[in-house]
């Protein structure tokens, strides 16, 4: 397990590393998939190095760590259940947090506490104090990592397959 896991602050227990590497890995196939599809499906290579930032864009900022699931407006519902970055992110979520007994913190209402430690009055009222609170707080459960995980294989195999398609129907008809 790499340094940089534990010195980031990430759970450190092999079990967490590995899931947490087969997510990013999985990501990374499907956004090779994504770029497959969109070359296959675009008649140019500069509307595709166009479109491909924007479509990114779109799906990165439904994934739920730049805007919160649970403050979206309805309309965009369908560009959050499309996005595979939000499968990602919840199943590396729920990788990070479920096995966190603890959570050390302190929490201040007074604003001046915020800049004088050391006469801070301090309690841990409003804190969180393990990681099924922080998924619960996140509207997440403990036990989708598997679905989210699939989620994103599926989506890959769905735009490798698109993509297979539309260049298999291409070359069919300029055989003709």
């Amino acid at each position: 397990m790499p340094l940089s896991i534990v010195i980031l602050g990430f759970n450190p227990d092999p079990y967490a590393y590995l899931l947490f590497s087969l997510g990013v890995s999985m990501m990374a196939m499907a956004a090779v998939g994504m770029g497959h599809m969109a070359a296959a499906l675009l008649p140019n290579p500069q509307l595709c190095m166009t479109l491909a930032p924007l479509m990114l864009g779109i799906f990165l900022t439904f994934a739920g760590f730049l805007v919160r699931e649970d403050t979206l407006l309805p309309i965009f519902l369908p560009l959050l259940y499309l996005s595979p970055y939000r499968y990602t992110y919840t199943g590396l979520l729920i990788v990070q947090w479920r096995d966190i007994d603890y959570i050390s913190c302190t929490y201040s209402t007074d604003y001046e506490d915020w800049f004088d430690a050391y006469n801070a009055t301090t309690s841990t009222s409003g804190c969180l104090t393990n990681g099924y609170e922080v998924l619960r707080d996140y509207g997440y459960n403990p036990g989708d990592v598997r679905f989210d995980f699939w989620v994103v294989v599926a989506f890959f195999f769905a735009v490798e397959i698109i993509g297979y398609l539309v260049l298999w129907r291409r070359g069919s008809q300029r055989r003709k």
